[in-house]
């Protein structure tokens, strides 16, 4: 399956005729696959008669309506941070400590509905998801809409399948400095002699060093992360051996040696982790590395573009077409000629 709708929709009760048929639509419309209708206000076997008689081939489950169920389904809750699979929790919440999925669409969403000045508006209605459903369903996002039928936001949370859109742009990491021969590298392609002049000339040896750059990261510095955890255990069992040879001098010496390689890959590798994630806040350790991973995953996700609104204000989320749709905007003015340019000082570019 390319991609997967789920949803969740606070009511206010569903024992009116039109507003069944208005749950039905919306679900058709947005192709539910999966979703969760809260407070319907549905008793004892009005439920069953609903999926008779007007949600045919639908599933359900009903909450028990005994506090002693509702406090163990609580308690329950609690222990999903302990899981390792991916979950996801959208509905109505007053207050969570969870984390929050991209959403888009209404700021609030709920209601009083009342006149004037008594008007309040609140975002009580959220989706909440783990690290794990971050990594497996990373082009997640949730949509907040009012509807006619309810004083809450009906909420679609869309998955799409992950696709290569291209080329990454080339970045330059801080780290790299920290590099015994990054300057070399940097002072020698810079040097080197250019045929052309002026801008076009330094915009050749831009791209020059940033061709050999590329292939420093690649050759020099290859994964950073699984560099900085092989000099880690390389400086402890260093120290192993040395305190197992106290008297030898040589297992001082590689000690000394594999303690100044962390060093280097500690710092480097932590400097990577900060211009990630931007945070820069964090004292440096170990016990910051989790929690920098989990950020630099939060800001992939979002930071991603799943989706656009047409001419016709249908949102359409198929990958590829929002891709191309955004290539396309770039392209409408990137490279055309502007009458801005013919008023540039040209005396004061030379």
């Amino acid at each position: 399956m390319d991609s997967c709708t789920i949803g969740s929709w606070n009511v206010r009760g569903l024992n009116n005729k039109d507003k069944k048929d208005s749950v039905l639509e919306f679900c058709n419309v947005n192709k539910i696959g999966a979703g969760g209708l809260l407070e319907t206000k549905l008793k004892g076997n009005k439920v069953q008669e609903l999926m008779d008689k007007k949600y045919v081939n639908w599933d359900f489950f009903t909450s028990p309506t005994v506090e002693g169920h509702r406090k163990n389904l609580l308690q329950s809750l609690v222990q999903l941070k302990f899981l390792v699979k991916p979950w996801l929790i959208l509905g109505d919440f007053n207050s969570a400590n969870v984390e929050t999925l991209k959403s888009y669409g209404s700021i609030f969403t709920w209601t009083n509905n009342q006149d004037g000045n008594k008007r309040i508006y609140s975002k009580i209605d959220h989706v909440f998801v783990n690290e794990e459903w971050h990594d497996d369903f990373p082009n997640t996002t949730a949509r907040f809409r009012w509807e006619v039928i309810s004083d809450h936001c009906s909420c679609v949370v869309s998955a799409t399948a992950t696709e290569e859109i291209g080329i990454k742009p080339f970045r330059y990491y801080n780290f790299w400095a920290d590099h015994q021969d990054f300057k070399t590298i940097v002072e020698q392609n810079w040097k080197r002699p250019m045929a052309a002049r002026g801008l076009k000339g330094v915009y050749l040896k831009l791209m020059r060093v940033k061709h050999c750059l590329k292939k420093f990261n690649h050759e020099s510095i290859g994964d950073i992360g699984k560099t900085y955890w092989e000099a880690k255990a390389c400086y402890s069992k260093a120290k192993q051996q040395a305190q197992s040879h106290s008297r030898d001098m040589s297992y001082q010496e590689q000690e000394a040696k594999a303690a100044a390689t962390y060093d280097i890959q500690e710092k480097m590798y932590h400097n990577f982790l900060r211009q990630r994630s931007k945070i820069t806040w964090l004292q440096k350790g170990d016990s910051n590395t989790s929690y920098f991973h989990a950020c630099l995953k939060k800001r992939k996700v979002e930071s991603r573009i799943t989706t656009f609104t047409t001419d016709q204000g249908m949102i359409n989320d198929n990958f590829s077409e929002v891709v191309e749709h955004f290539l396309n905007h770039f392209r409408s003015y990137m490279g055309s000629r502007s009458n801005v340019n013919t008023k540039l000082k040209l005396s004061c570019i030379e």
